[in-house]
């Protein structure tokens, strides 16, 4: 038992210094920056496509259920966001999705980029693709990130619209929020883990660990920076007129740096 403790500490500490070693916190901070430029237009395009989908209120009310995990400061700003999209949903419909799609998929696009880099620091990869490869891998994956809010917000307004045959509506919604959206997040980062580094086509690699880790780890600190914010922090007192941004700038970081850590988990059991 002792000898099987000691070596989960030491593995533990291998990985941590590993992504130390890699500047884990500086592509951190690099792919929070880019992903909140790209976040609030890529909020208002989804907005824009759900709104077609159902009306305002139930949608609001799906997206509401899938920033319950999310610390408080983190979820409003997101709400208000994805508010004010449903809001202007009825003016200028095609041309107002595609102007706030191009911006919002930019955006995510450099996140993704500098993900990749982070990923391959991780993985201790050189960066061997074309140009043109490397932007489709991150358009991919900016486009996957949309999609999947946008089908996890239409499972939910599906399961809202069987309540007359499902009487515990509220306990289904809570159930998918937990398990199905933590499954599906699980398995995204398992597939990026697969296919952003830039590695050689068909070699075998673990993914599998280091997404189960990654989300772990980013619901452990979500759930410490939302205590923080709630009980310690003042955000108002520091940053002054930045305070609606500097909450989910931070939260951003540390979701980054949960998956830069998977990276490194995955890298030491390939060895």
């Amino acid at each position: 038992m002792r000898v099987w403790l000691s070596n989960i500490i030491r593995a533990v500490w291998d990985i941590w210094q590993r992504a130390a070693t890699n500047d884990a916190g500086l592509a951190s901070a690099a792919i929070a920056f880019f992903a909140l430029l790209g976040l609030v237009p890529a909020l208002s395009a989804i907005g824009l496509v759900c709104g077609w989908l159902s009306g305002p209120a139930e949608v609001l009310k799906a997206f509401a259920v899938l920033c319950r995990p999310l610390p408080p400061a983190t979820g409003r700003f997101l709400l208000e966001q994805f508010a004010q999209a449903l809001s202007g949903g009825g003016r200028d419909g095609a041309v107002a999705l595609t102007t706030t799609l191009g911006f919002g998929i930019y955006g995510l696009m450099n996140a993704a980029q500098a993900l990749i880099d982070g990923l391959n620091l991780a993985y201790r990869l050189p960066e061997q693709r074309r140009w043109f490869i490397r932007s489709g891998v991150a358009l991919v994956m900016a486009l996957s990130g949309a999609v999947a809010v946008v089908v996890m917000i239409a499972v939910l307004l599906l399961i809202s619209r069987l309540g007359t045959f499902l009487p515990p509506v509220d306990r289904a919604t809570a159930a998918f929020s937990l398990a199905g959206a933590t499954a599906f997040v699980t398995w995204l980062l398992a597939l990026m883990y697969r296919h952003a580094p830039s590695r050689e086509p068909g070699r075998a690699q673990k993914v599998l660990p280091g997404a189960i880790a990654a989300v772990l780890v980013g619901l452990a600190s979500s759930a410490g920076f939302a205590l923080y914010a709630a009980h310690l922090a003042n955000f108002s007192a520091t940053y002054g007129v930045l305070a609606s941004v500097a909450p989910i700038l931070l939260w951003l970081q540390l979701c980054s740096y949960a998956i830069l850590l998977g990276a490194s988990v995955n890298a030491r059991l390939s060895g």
